[in-house]
């Protein structure tokens, strides 16, 4: 009797976990991870640039290789700019490692 009391008290416990871990997200919305890809995005004149990257939500973006003599810093001249796109500005040439889901 302990045994089929203890087996419910689990299952219970199992089933309000896994619900959880679907509301929160841990599963649901089909949110999977992309490797990176590579977009080369350029400011010419020191004009702001958004260039497209087809990751919807970017988490990182990072300079793999600089073409202008004027620096590409993180925060500064390039960024994140939301909605699949990266921004460049200042003069910031280059070619970026783009990665999300």
């Amino acid at each position: 009797m302990n045994l089929g009391k203890n087996f419910l008290r689990l299952s219970a416990f199992v089933g309000i976990a896994l619900t959880l871990l679907v509301s929160e997200g841990a599963f649901a919305y089909g949110e999977y991870w992309q490797p990176s890809v590579q977009v080369d995005c350029q400011s010419f004149n020191y004009a702001p640039q958004q260039c497209g990257t087809g990751i919807y939500n970017i988490t990182t973006v990072d300079l793999i290789s600089q073409y202008s003599s004027r620096a590409c810093i993180y925060g500064q001249t390039f960024g994140i700019a939301g909605n699949g796109m990266i921004w460049v500005g200042g003069g910031c040439r280059g070619r970026f490692a783009v990665s999300g889901y």
